[in-house]
Order: structure tokens, then C-alpha cells, then sequence
């Protein structure tokens, strides 16, 4: 974790913003945890764009284990580029080996499929999560 800064963000700037992700996972996603400045910060991550609002891109990713799974599967899947001192690349790359190391792709696939097993897992998933690891 040793960060640059860009013109418009310090280091401590990119080391809050890997604190604050792992603090929201550790939370499990809790709402509270995803504040507005994390929120813009995040939304101009991984190739993610904004919502309308904080709680719209809060809705469409975080509500669900399956929608917490497939937020994390497409973070590990980014193709991090540019250079660290023009953008958050490197903190990327950090969330990356985060969500890797801590395996959280399988443990909220798990956490999916038991969801999706639920009687009323029809009135908000949409697809039944992919079964790869």
C-alpha cells in the first residue's frame, strides 16, 4: 500500500479510501457506512459510473448478496490501468487483493446461493448467481 498522489488527491486521500472499503465490507455493505464522499469516490472506481443518487447506486449494488457478489466479481475483474499518479489505480489494484485475499467472492457466492434458495428470492433477484469461482 504505498500510494502517490494525483494533482487533486493526497496519499492519506487513497488511504482513506481503501480504509473506508474495507470498513464498508467488513460492515456488510451497511448503508451507514457508504457516505456521500465514498460514495463519489467509488463511483468514479473500477469503471463504475454514477447513479442518480448515492442511494440509487446504494440500491442497485448492495441490497442483495448476489448484488454484493456481482459488485465484487466485477471489481476483481477490472483491468486496473493508468498511472497511479493521475488516478486511483493503485488503490484498485490494493481492493483487488483485498477482496482476494479475504475471499470474499466465495464466501458472498455462498451467500448468494443460499439467498437465491429462499422461498421469496423471486421478488428481488433477477437471475440466479453464476456458479463459478
Amino acid at each position: 500500500m504505498a500510494y502517490v498522489a494525483t494533482k487533486r488527491s493526497t496519499v492519506v486521500d487513497k488511504m482513506k479510501t481503501y480504509t473506508h472499503f474495507h470498513k464498508f465490507v467488513q460492515s456488510g455493505f451497511d448503508e451507514k457506512v457508504f457516505n456521500k464522499w465514498f460514495y463519489r469516490r467509488l463511483s468514479a472506481m473500477f469503471g463504475l459510473s454514477r447513479h442518480y443518487s448515492r442511494l440509487s447506486f446504494y440500491n442497485h449494488w448492495f441490497t442483495t448478496d448476489n448484488r454484493r457478489y456481482e459488485f465484487l466479481k466485477k471489481l476483481v475483474q477490472w483491468e486496473s490501468r493508468g498511472e497511479p499518479t493521475l488516478c486511483y489505480s493503485d488503490v484498485e489494484e490494493d481492493i483487488q487483493r483485498l477482496i482476494l485475499t479475504q475471499r470474499l467472492l466465495p464466501q458472498y457466492l455462498d451467500k448468494a446461493v443460499i439467498e437465491w434458495n429462499q422461498p421469496d428470492a423471486g421478488e428481488h433477484l433477477m437471475v440466479p448467481p453464476v456458479m463459478t469461482r
